[in-house]
């Protein structure tokens, strides 16, 4: 049976990726721009054998917690989803969407999901942010239009911090005199500290063309070579740079750590395995509070950064290797663990990785997930493995993104 260009959709709840989703002649329909309990008329996008793809382009019946949109490059530019609710039905969403996943995918039937936790700032939290810059006909410096290569010029982002909007016209000047880099297509990794005005910045077309550079907010001056900055997250020192992967919410941040301490109950008796352990974000906090800690990084840079900053903070607990994780036999490590935390890419862990978890058979796990679908399979596998979820803690890290954060502790079953 052939669909129709537009159809007639009641929204029955949210899905990931910040959707909606409804049926239409017994078929799945995810919606964008759409909000549950909505009827709305929707263009069909993409048509798939198990479920069609759709834009909502008029709101016959709205539901009250729609707002007008904040941005107006909002539905054009792809870095935000949700700018068309309240932000209370934001956090409703990215709830409803987390519950879903793991009823769904991970077949727990009535998870035990605490109420989210909602960020301190709703606009100018990001801290970090990769541009791409394009420098003909003149220089454009934004992201790519959603779905395409179409970079849209950015003037302001609302999600950025004030201080890196504030480098945005000085970057279109200085590329104006001089590329960065020597490419018309390039990008730039952007990154400023608390109480700062510096910008440090990495431009680079390829990773073997990479330049990093200081940019001053009150000169407007290029300082080249000055690829770091010096951060605190509450009173500990982190060494930072724009290649190497931090949480872009400070403030959130903070609740998140105060989370897994809180979920990992750390002191001298407690040994903590933290695979995936970037620059130190959790380690460091376990090691001040008495807890051994070995961190598993694959990022050699991020390592490196990690052992500077327990040097930095005098932190004698923390131990970090370089080592791929998804290869690394665990019971074999030089370290007998009473806990794991594992905070992983979107793509979750490999199953390898959660057998081997499996076989250190830790007190508790606790799991830090950026991507509900990837944590619902995960934790299903850890439960089949003899655990079970005692407590889920969602964070909203990313307001009006569909992207969401994640803490879960699981125990021994039985």
């Amino acid at each position: 049976m052939s669909c129709p260009d537009h159809i007639d959709l009641r929204i029955e709840k949210m899905v990931q990726g910040g959707l909606g989703f409804a049926r239409h002649a017994g078929q799945a329909c995810l919606v964008k721009y759409a909000i549950a309990g909505e009827l709305v008329k929707a263009r069909v996008d993409q048509r798939h054998k198990q479920f069609i793809e759709a834009t909502a382009v008029e709101i016959p019946e709205p539901s009250p917690e729609r707002v007008p949109p904040p941005c107006p490059l909002f539905t054009t530019c792809g870095g935000c989803h949700l700018q068309h609710m309240s932000y209370a039905r934001q956090l409703a969403s990215k709830a409803q969407a987390l519950e879903d996943s793991l009823q769904r995918i991970g077949k727990f039937s009535e998870p035990a999901i605490a109420g989210p936790i909602a960020s301190p700032a709703q606009l100018h939290y990001r801290i970090k942010a990769g541009l791409k810059v394009d420098l003909q006909p003149d220089v454009r410096i934004g992201l790519y239009e959603e779905k395409t290569h179409e970079l849209i010029d950015i003037e302001r982002c609302l999600l950025l911090d004030e201080r890196l909007n504030a480098a945005l016209p000085l970057l279109r000047g200085l590329y104006r005199e001089k590329p960065l880099v020597k490419a018309q297509v390039q990008f730039i990794d952007m990154l400023v500290c608390r109480a700062s005005d510096a910008i440090v910045l990495r431009a680079w077309s390829s990773p073997r063309k990479a330049r990093t550079f200081s940019l001053s907010l009150k000169s407007g001056r290029l300082q080249p070579g000055a690829g770091h900055a010096h951060d605190s997250v509450r009173d500990l020192s982190f060494l930072r740079t724009p290649d190497a992967f931090c949480q872009v919410n400070a403030a959130q941040n903070e609740t998140m750590i105060d989370v897994v301490l809180d979920y990992l109950a750390p002191g001298p008796s407690r040994r903590v395995l933290d695979l995936y352990c970037g620059s130190g974000n959790f380690s460091l906090f376990l090691g001040r509070q008495g807890a051994e800690v070995f961190g598993i990084e694959m990022n050699p840079a991020a390592v490196e950064q990690a052992r500077v900053n327990a040097h930095a903070n005098a932190i004698d607990r923390c131990r970090f290797e370089t080592a791929d994780i998804s290869i690394l036999r665990l019971t074999k490590l030089p370290f007998k663990c009473t806990d794991v935390l594992v905070n992983p890419p979107r793509s979750g862990c490999a199953p390898a990785v959660i057998g081997q978890i499996l076989k250190l058979r830790p007190h508790c796990i606790v799991y830090v997930s950026c991507n509900p679908a990837t944590l619902a399979r995960d934790a299903r596998l850890l439960c089949d493995g003899g655990y079970r979820p005692e407590r889920i803690q969602p964070l909203d890290m990313f307001p009006q993104t569909c992207h969401s954060e994640t803490v879960m502790k699981l125990v021994k079953s039985g």
